[in-house]
């Protein structure tokens, strides 16, 4: 989209470290790089519930200005962000390499498929509602609310799972009155 915009894009791998080491990370997390008027700017929209919601300078920065801002790290530009209980933590790493779009492929592959692939283990899902925003990492189920101190609760089974569903889906979309994934949401039928 933005290419047709004639906006100047390269896309970027990066190494995931919020969840482990430099070292042990692969490089398969996707963000963009865009030149507007002689700047660049990281855009990121596919991190989650760290996505930053607004272009980030391309420039060293201090801690604590913004949610968001990059630093260098050795060979690496590294966007740090702010978690939901307000610590600063490194998000990724990159060198900034252009890659060629169908590298991405190999790397959905992985994430959707591999055994190891946090993806196909784990429970992710963040919504932005007119409220806030709600992240979900397994059980742990975390409320962002503006300036508000964020709420962290465990989910206790699957059916608390459906209902938290059921309340982000009548948020997001009041008006839809069947969710595509009903079936998933009221279990097996017995």
């Amino acid at each position: 989209m933005l290419e047709s915009l004639d906006f100047q894009v390269a896309r970027h791998a990066a190494r995931v470290v919020l969840f482990g080491p430099l070292a042990e990370a692969k490089r398969d997390h996707m963000f963009m790089t865009v030149v507007v008027g002689g700047a660049t700017y990281v855009v990121d929209p596919g991190f989650g519930p760290y996505a930053p919601r607004f272009p980030v300078p391309l420039v060293a920065s201090p801690p604590g200005q913004t949610t968001h801002w990059m630093q260098r790290d050795g060979n690496f530009w590294v966007l740090h962000v702010t978690r939901e209980d307000r610590q600063p933590v490194a998000g990724w790493a990159s060198t900034l390499e252009a890659e060629n779009p169908l590298d991405f492929e190999v790397f959905n592959h992985y994430l959707a498929t591999h055994r190891k692939s946090p993806f196909v283990n784990w429970i992710f899902l963040s919504a932005v509602t007119s409220k806030g925003r709600v992240n979900v990492i397994n059980r742990k189920v975390t409320l962002l609310r503006g300036a508000a101190e964020p709420t962290a609760t465990e989910l206790a089974d699957r059916t608390a799972l459906r209902g938290l569903l059921r309340n982000i889906s009548a948020l997001i979309c009041p008006r839809l009155r069947v969710w595509p994934f009903r079936r998933f949401l009221s279990g097996p039928k017995h």
